[in-house]
């Protein structure tokens, strides 16, 4: 659940992830990763992360 999960902002998930905040804003912009917003802030939710990692090792 969203709620009860540790979240990430773009520059945390970028650096736990080893990929670019560009790259990260790109998604979001493009709304292929769930974010949750609270103001200004952009969170990013673990489970997203997650799937990310497991869509890149299908490729």
């Amino acid at each position: 659940m969203i709620i009860d999960e540790r979240k990430y902002t773009v520059k945390e998930a970028a650096q736990k992830s080893r990929m670019s905040e560009a790259w990260w804003r790109r998604a979001i912009l493009e709304k292929k990763v769930e974010v949750l917003r609270v103001g200004r802030k952009i969170l990013i939710p673990e489970s997203t992360m997650a799937n990310i990692y497991q869509r890149s090792k299908q490729i």
